[in-house]
């Protein structure tokens, strides 16, 4: 126990140290909240004191609905603030959970509900719609990366880890280090203030990757996975530690690329048509199978995987290819091109990027830049997104989206251009905005 509290406050300094940003003044008037035993340092309070108090009032409301109402009924949900257009079912005890899981949030700030602890989505959830919290998704922005960046830096700096020992810290932590493992995605999460704690886990492991992914896999490394699941079972993260990978990947690989304790080979590369074709006919057989459409949000996938056989790609390649052959027989069937042309569709593109109005490129939607007349699933815009960016945006190139929008606009030739560029011909006068001029 005295080695857990001299622990404990070790972490309470290096905290202090790391932020002192969110440690009250010995004057200050702000209300000081503590955090989980384990770190009880306090921080100050972020909601105004109207928001907070209907925070409280609202958890408070929710804890006497939990001792008035009967086990047998579901509590009255109008209880709680909620989104009506975003509500989850739920059992009446999941009910209680979640009204437990709420009313124990009464009072914290944002900090202390967000970016403290690695929850689950299902929990964030009920803490959004119960407090009006927000946080960002999707790509991170340039600016998240630098900090979340900055923050390992100078984690590291503060406890005088080597790179390695960093991912030994992530990958590998022994049992000791338990309260530093949390430390560490507790810092990164308050230095970046805008993810929650457990998407910041994963977007900091998935920078890291190649650390235990070990690159391509030789044949080699399946024969020893094949020795290792012989031996182990499905034990993959002692899997992974054999083979210096992550349990994950070592699973994914065993159950997407190898059936039966044989290796097969993966098929790259452009679809052939016989592959179209029984890629056809796994999904309609396995839709009408389980009852879904099949152009639906859906599909059984791993079904599907497993009707084409031991030889078939990844299930996210497989479902990358339906979506898209979806797209491309609703576009012929309204007589829009089969096709990506690049001067007509890149033009779109730019303009319905613009359309959304968005201030960072992180934010862009590609889910709701499609419409009826222009079908293309999501995968290829961000594709073709991607694919402007690296062939046109020089690489020093500062500026907001509006500015990256109209730079591209200029670069992105017009059919006319695009034909004299296919002819070998190129125009007399290169293209300049902003101080970047077209190079020859």
């Amino acid at each position: 126990m005295e080695r857990r509290d001299a622990y404990s406050q070790d972490a309470l300094e290096g905290i202090r140290e790391l932020h002192p940003q969110f440690v009250s003044d010995t004057g200050a008037d702000d209300a000081q909240l503590a955090l989980d035993d384990t770190l009880s340092f306090p921080l100050t309070q972020r909601y105004d004191s109207d928001a907070h108090t209907g925070l409280a009032e609202a958890a408070a409301a929710a804890a006497a609905a939990m001792q008035s109402t009967p086990s047998s009924e579901p509590l009255p949900r109008r209880l709680l603030p909620r989104n009506e257009e975003a509500q989850r079912k739920l059992k009446p005890s999941q009910e209680k959970t979640r009204a437990a899981f709420v009313a124990a949030h009464a009072g914290q700030t944002y900090e202390q509900m967000v970016l403290e602890r690695a929850y689950s989505s299902d929990r964030l959830f009920w803490l959004k719609e119960a407090y009006g919290l927000s946080w960002r998704t999707g790509r991170w922005s340039q600016e998240e990366e630098d900090l979340a960046t900055a923050a390992l830096e100078k984690f590291c700096k503060h406890y005088k880890l080597s790179s390695a020992a960093l991912d030994e810290l992530i990958w590998h932590r022994k049992p000791e280090q338990k309260h530093m493992h949390e430390e560490l995605w507790k810092h990164i999460a308050l230095s970046v203030g805008t993810r929650p704690n457990y998407a910041v886990r994963m977007h900091i492991k998935s920078m890291r990757k190649n650390v235990v992914r070990g690159g391509n896999w030789t044949p080699a490394d399946i024969e020893a996975l094949a020795a290792a699941v012989a031996e182990l079972g499905h034990q993959w993260e002692k899997i992974g530690e054999r083979l210096g990978r992550s349990g994950n990947v070592c699973k994914h690989y065993w159950r997407e690329q190898m059936q039966g304790n044989q290796a097969t080979q993966v098929p790259q590369g452009a679809f052939r048509p016989e592959e179209e074709a029984a890629l056809r006919r796994a999904v309609l057989e396995c839709c009408e199978k389980v009852g879904c459409a099949p152009d639906g949000p859906n599909l059984p996938w791993t079904l599907i995987h497993e009707r084409l056989g031991p030889s078939t790609r990844r299930i996210s390649v497989l479902s990358r290819k339906w979506r898209g052959m979806l797209s491309a027989e609703r576009r012929n069937t309204d007589d829009q091109n089969s096709r990506w042309y690049a001067p007509h569709d890149d033009h779109i593109l730019l303009q319905r990027i613009r359309a959304q109005r968005k201030s960072n490129a992180a934010d862009i939607e590609f889910d709701k830049l499609a419409s009826a007349d222009w079908q293309w699933p999501k995968y290829v815009l961000k594709k073709h997104w991607t694919v402007m960016l690296r062939k046109r945006l020089p690489p020093h190139f500062q500026g907001s989206l509006d500015e990256l929008l109209d730079f591209l606009d200029s670069r992105v030739p017009s059919p006319d251009e695009y034909k004299m560029l296919a002819s070998g011909r190129r125009p007399s006068k290169p293209i300049s905005v902003g101080g970047y001029a077209e190079e020859s």
